[in-house]
């Protein structure tokens, strides 16, 4: 993430919706009940666009761009209305990743969690050289805030 005379803006390759799950007592390998769960937006540029958004009272100086599965683009898009985000991502056929988090806060050495991260989008060649830069065009330069590119991408 790099600061331009357009504001700020964030990359993100490989976005994920964020599936965590209360599992007070988890047990691998046993039947668990879930006592609370919260689906949300995810990857590292979206979560960078979201706080800087919010914190910084940068609303509106903040573009997020990058990867989002057309299939579940609904929490990003609500996301990014709620903080004032500029929606700069190129939608790709299917779904983004899914990360599943198990957390037992009650567990008897503390609390732990467990992460199942599920594998995402295929990116097209031509996505990125087609897509993503005609999406950042005039906004200055960008800098990523990615965890790993997505199969496809350069």
């Amino acid at each position: 993430m790099t600061s331009s005379r357009d504001g700020l803006v964030t990359v993100t390759l490989d976005a994920a919706v964020d599936q965590t799950r209360e599992c007070p007592g988890f047990a691998a390998g046993a039947v668990n009940r879930v006592a609370a769960q919260t689906f949300t937006a995810g990857g590292k540029g979206i979560h960078v666009a979201a706080f800087l958004a919010e914190r910084s009272g940068r609303a509106g100086r903040v573009t997020a761009t990058g990867f989002l599965g057309s299939d579940d683009a609904a929490p990003f898009e609500a996301l990014f209305r709620e903080r004032g985000i500029e929606d700069r991502c190129l939608r790709l056929p299917g779904a983004s990743r899914v990360d599943i988090k198990v957390v037992d806060r009650l567990g008897p050495e503390g609390p732990r969690g467990t992460d199942i991260n599920l594998p995402g989008l295929v990116v097209p060649a031509a996505a990125p050289r087609d897509g993503l830069r005609g999406r950042q065009a005039g906004r200055g330069r960008a800098g990523a805030a990615a965890r790993r590119a997505p199969p496809g991408a350069p």
